[in-house]
């Protein structure tokens, strides 16, 4: 499980972030910046929340980011921006809606970046609690 240090920009993915779903994610929004005249880059959607202390938990960080973004998914991956930032990759705020935020993977998609991305993410993935379990 990740751990988040008070301070700290934590970054959640929710599903899916597997290595295929986070390519054809990167490989469908860079065409979209394309086709809108926009400079494209390969990124993927996460949203980030700085923990403010070790009171605050996790959950209680993904459930903020639950009732004030439109995200879905089961589980949720969580990293931070200086676990992403070490493994070469850069978060950008990229608001509206609150809290978002884009892990950029750069100006070509490369297959060893996604490896490393959804490995990254899968050491930190959890059950999203806010998920509606019926």
């Amino acid at each position: 499980m990740t751990e988040v240090p008070a301070g700290e920009l934590m970054i959640v993915r929710f599903s899916p972030f597997s290595e295929e779903k986070i390519m054809e994610k990167a490989q469908r929004d860079h065409g979209r910046l394309q086709a809108e005249g926009k400079h494209p880059i390969y990124a993927i959607s996460t949203f980030g929340i700085v923990r403010p202390d070790y009171e605050t938990s996790i959950d209680e960080l993904i459930e903020t980011i639950c009732k004030t973004a439109p995200v879905n998914g089961k589980k949720a991956a969580v990293t931070t921006r200086r676990q992403l930032e070490d493994q070469g990759f850069r978060v950008e705020r990229s608001e509206p809606p609150l809290h978002h935020h884009d892990v950029i993977l750069g100006n070509e998609l490369k297959e060893t970046d996604v490896k490393r991305l959804a490995a990254l993410l899968a050491a930190g993935s959890r059950r999203n609690l806010s998920w509606p379990s019926k």
